[in-house]
């Protein structure tokens, strides 16, 4: 019996889920350390970082209360990753990608990332907040690029006109955004952000989303 369209399509689009800031390690979230890439390396394939130009290159940003730790001088055992110490954690993981979220000017910060791994863009998958700077993206050399809508102010209409004219590893979304239905418009492997509850998760599947970002915890 042939596969159902529906079926073939989720074939089509089936993705790995993606490790939300690096992933929980020890029930905190949001760490973008090392620490959290190095517990949770078994577990994913992709990991989402957030990231911010400090000084000309990139950081991985720290959780909010890991920084409000440093500020009244008490220590944190989480480090927020450096390019140096991201190259040398993804040579010894080379199973692993990065999905960016850059923090500050998106298209500065894959310039600079652009530049610092050269040779290695194919472990890198950024996220592209505005369609129209696309194309600027791929001339830097990233071949999978993800669209994440959470700053898109465009309509639904105009986000399902508009993915079907960039090659696209995937789209992005809130949760609320995709209980509306909208992953069943897009022709587009799709994921929606943050998903902790197996619940939860098993309620997206049936409205279209292919995949999650989740922290790693409840599912």
């Amino acid at each position: 019996m042939a596969a159902s369209l529906s079926t073939v399509a989720a074939e089509q689009h089936q993705r790995p889920q993606i490790a939300h800031a690096g992933g929980a390690i020890d029930g905190r979230t949001y760490t973008n350390s090392i620490e959290a890439l190095d517990f949770n390396a078994a577990r994913f394939k992709l990991f989402e970082l957030d990231l911010i130009e400090v000084d000309g290159t990139l950081t991985c940003r720290p959780d909010f209360w890991s920084r409000a730790l440093t500020w009244v001088g008490k220590r944190t055992r989480f480090n927020a990753c450096t390019m140096a110490t991201l190259a040398t954690w993804l040579a010894q993981n080379p199973h692993a990608k990065i999905v960016t979220d850059v923090k500050t000017d998106n298209l500065k910060g894959l310039q600079i990332l652009a530049s610092i791994f050269p040779e290695q863009l194919d472990r890198f998958i950024p996220q592209l907040y505005q369609p129209e700077n696309y194309e600027f993206v791929r001339q830097l050399g990233f071949k999978d690029i993800i669209w994440t809508l959470y700053r898109y102010e465009g309509s639904q209409e105009q986000i399902v006109r508009l993915s079907e004219t960039m090659p696209l590893y995937a789209i992005t979304m809130p949760v609320r955004m995709a209980r509306t239905g909208l992953a069943q418009k897009l022709n587009v492997a799709t994921y929606a952000h943050t998903v902790n509850s197996a619940q939860s998760w098993q309620r997206l599947k049936a409205l279209g989303v292919n995949q999650i970002y989740t922290d790693g915890v409840g599912l």
